[in-house]
């Protein structure tokens, strides 16, 4: 069973715990939240894996894009926090839009600062259908006014398209505040040629460089489905 797009609030998403355990190296730990449980302790992996699903066969010649929203927490402990994108296995492309205040000049320059038209379009027809959603009781109202405030930040900002053969997978000049929560959303595009049955996939990762530790991070699994 696939969990909802990932473009709706809430981000509905697997999350898939591992936990090893034996005789000669037992597991303690009494913590419960997932999230910590992994930071703390070595015995423990974590992995969020989004579902990014295409209807059909793409008609040839006309891109077909999917939009994802991304939340990211830096901890105050993290001295210079990083996004890394893994795009190298990835046949699509994928552009990100970031609030003015992640933004800089240096990243601009890297990545372009086109698309405005596109990310207006999108932020209209999001609202829309996030309106729709409170008449409709389909989510949380909590949930909703967080994902119509994360879209008004980036409403009026430009699309970076990213480059998997770029200068390294980090996104040089993103800017990330340590101890406070950032949005930022994804717009995912298909492959040429795409067909029912096939997929694709890219990681995003939190690192810390100064640790080299990955402090979180998500599989986006990008695939064409039948109709029905």
């Amino acid at each position: 069973m696939l969990p909802p797009p990932a473009s709706l609030p809430g981000q509905s998403h697997y999350c898939l715990l591992a936990i090893l355990n034996s005789a000669d190296d037992l597991f303690t730990s009494t913590l419960t939240n997932a999230d910590n449980l992994t930071i703390a302790e070595r015995k423990v992996g974590q992995k969020n894996l989004h579902i990014v699903q295409f209807v059909g066969t793409p008609p040839p010649g006309k891109a077909q894009a999917s939009w994802a929203a991304l939340d990211i927490f830096v901890d105050r402990e993290m001295e210079r926090p990083e996004l890394a994108f893994g795009l190298s296995g990835f046949q699509g492309h994928v552009g990100i839009v970031v609030p003015k205040a992640m933004s800089s000049p240096r990243l601009l320059k890297e990545y372009g600062g086109r698309g405005h038209a596109v990310v207006e379009r999108w932020a209209r027809e999001q609202r829309r259908q996030l309106r729709r959603y409170v008449e409709l009781n389909r989510y949380r109202h909590q949930s909703i006014r967080r994902m119509l405030e994360a879209i008004e930040k980036v409403a009026h900002e430009p699309l970076l398209r990213l480059k998997p053969a770029g200068p390294g997978p980090t996104v040089p000049g993103l800017r990330l505040r340590r101890g406070s929560g950032h949005t930022i959303f994804l717009r995912i595009e298909l492959w040429p040629g795409a067909a029912v049955g096939e997929n694709s996939q890219f990681d995003v990762q939190l690192r810390d460089p100064s640790t080299g530790r990955i402090r979180g991070g998500s599989t986006y699994d990008v695939r064409v489905v039948a109709p029905g």
